[in-house]
């Protein structure tokens, strides 16, 4: 297994190492990236919803801007 080196950050190229610092991330691991959008762990809501049905989740994902 080849390593490759951390893609080094400069401030005036921001776009670009995002794109690098995501395709090493995922080279690493699929789900890396996902941790660092959305941390380690998802924040759930209590579902609500009156139309409940056997089977359906009694939690749904919490939005980001909540």
């Amino acid at each position: 297994m080849m390593k490759s080196k951390v893609p080094m950050f400069l401030a005036e190229d921001y776009d670009d190492w995002k794109i690098r610092m995501q395709a090493h991330l995922s080279a690493m691991n699929d789900v890396m990236w996902s941790v660092i959008e959305d941390g380690p762990i998802v924040i759930e809501n209590p579902n609500t919803s009156n139309n409940q049905t056997a089977g359906t989740p009694q939690v749904i994902p919490k939005p980001k801007k909540e």
